[in-house]
């Protein structure tokens, strides 16, 4: 029988998929940003998937190709790195 993960094996795990993520914006912000200013880019497993400047809009092309957004890594390329958006 299949034992299921601890609290402590599923944050680890969180935590570390966070990292990734981190990682990979950040080695790839200013090529993002250059090719989709203040545009929300979705990625999925290393690649753009969708990009547009309007979040609903981006969430309806990430559906019109079957994608759930909750799996992809989403954010948006602030071309005004002195604008502050308060969620």
């Amino acid at each position: 029988m299949a034992t299921m993960p601890s609290e402590i094996e599923r944050a680890r795990a969180a935590f570390e998929a966070a990292k990734v993520e981190d990682t990979f914006w950040h080695a790839h912000h200013t090529e993002l940003l250059e090719k989709y200013p203040d545009q929300f880019v979705a990625v999925f497993d290393g690649e753009v998937v969708a990009t547009s400047p309007d979040l609903l809009e981006l969430d309806e092309l990430l559906e019109g190709k079957g994608l759930n957004s909750t799996r992809l890594w989403i954010k948006f390329m602030d071309a005004d790195q002195d604008r502050v958006i308060i969620l």
